[in-house]
């Protein structure tokens, strides 16, 4: 990423911004949902019990893939012309239809290391596909002289994927003809009314729609360079998120294996600490952002810092809260997280049309950083309240 900030405008980083929110729009629903419930069979049965469910799984959102690649290829024109604002994205969004079937594959194969929690062979593979790529874009800067985003673009889709497919060849032995396609839609619809987690789906849809809604709002209503740098700073901040990620994809299917609510109060307790101390490092780091990152970045992306300011403070509050999420979701609440979610998205919504349209990125910061801390402050009181009730 720093490398292409070095060697492209803004308006250029705005484009392959619009591969990533086309490819992320149309694929966040399923994977999140479809993998949710995947690592949740896992951690309680075992990976060796819960073949069909993994291969169910995998068939269900390649299809899914395929369909909407196709769909996407399709009506590319109308995607960046009439949806996006944005024209001359076209060959972008027709790029962006190739990078959702590689998506969903390497957030398939990710989480299916992480429900068996292989997460070595994970960050193995996470590596690998990034190394990849930043060599791919080296050579064809330095090397080729390369000055169009659209090359930089197809290896942003295509080293994931060919990793991906590399992995899961190697981890699973899958023979796809033995499945039907609307007996494995039909499985799952059964699976998720047996384990109530209708509601878990609910709340991945709103995700994936809370998660476009303010790169969509900024790409249809303002011009790119503003756009570049925006989405300079949510990378960043995506990079930071990483940090509460990992502490919910370790906590998620260790607290999922235990069914006794002293003891997930207790996992709670050791955590948190750990939690308080990563969240406080980050608050720290903001005041000292500007003069960090802009020998970095250069001063054409200065204007990101103040967006940034703003978000490393939801990463720092995400951080601190993401042990009670985890719990959350070992508990099997999930009308919780979808009538959070639901929240999530019609505050953002409302939100983001009286200000971000008006101010831009620092206006998307602050709906995204408000909105994500008021509904993980409703998950932690609700956790608080069950497992307090637990105890009479």
């Amino acid at each position: 990423m720093l490398l292409m900030v070095r060697s492209f405008m803004p308006e250029d980083f705005a484009l392959y911004a619009i591969v990533d929110m086309v490819i992320g729009f149309t694929t966040g629903a399923v994977t999140t949902g479809a993998n949710w419930m995947m690592i949740r069979s896992v951690s309680r049965n075992g990976i060796e019990n819960s073949e069909r469910v993994i291969k169910s799984s995998l068939l269900y959102q390649s299809t899914y893939a395929a369909i909407i690649a196709i769909l996407i290829y399709a009506y590319a024109r109308y995607i960046a012309s009439v949806i996006l604002n944005k024209p001359d994205s076209i060959e972008y969004v027709r790029i962006a239809a190739f990078g959702v079937i590689g998506h969903v594959l390497f957030a398939f194969r990710s989480s299916l290391y992480q429900s068996a929690k292989r997460f070595r062979s994970d960050a193995k593979y996470n590596v690998i596909s990034s190394t990849l790529f930043l060599l791919v874009v080296t050579s064809y800067i330095y090397l080729l002289n390369g000055r169009s985003m659209i090359p930089v673009c197809i290896a942003h889709v295509s080293v994931p994927a060919v990793v991906s497919i590399i992995a899961l060849r190697k981890t699973m032995n899958i023979r796809i003809q033995s499945f039907k396609v609307h007996s494995v839609v039909s499985g799952m619809l059964v699976s998720l009314r047996k384990h109530n987690a209708q509601w878990l789906l609910v709340y991945s849809i709103m995700l994936w729609l809370n998660g476009h809604i303010h790169m969509i709002v900024i790409t249809s209503y303002r011009p790119l360079e503003e756009i570049g740098v925006f989405t300079l700073a949510m990378k960043i901040y995506m990079m930071t998120m990483i940090v509460t990620n990992s502490v919910r994809t370790v906590l998620m299917p260790q607290l999922s294996s235990i069914a006794n609510h002293s003891k997930i109060k207790e996992e709670i307790k050791k955590v948190l600490p750990i939690t308080t101390v990563i969240a406080i490092t980050i608050l720290l780091i903001v005041p000292l952002l500007k003069p960090l990152i802009v020998p970095i970045i250069g001063t054409k992306y200065a204007d990101a810092v103040a967006p940034l300011s703003i978000l490393l403070v939801g990463t720092g509050l995400a951080t601190l809260l993401s042990p009670y999420v985890s719990a959350l979701f070992s508990l099997g609440e999930y009308k919780i997280f979808a009538t959070g979610g639901i929240a999530l998205v019609m505050s953002s919504i409302v939100l983001s049309m009286l200000f971000t349209t008006k101010y831009g990125g620092i206006a998307a910061a602050a709906v995204i950083t408000s909105t994500y801390f008021l509904m993980n402050a409703y998950f932690t009181i609700a956790v608080a309240m069950r497992l307090k009730r637990a105890d009479r």
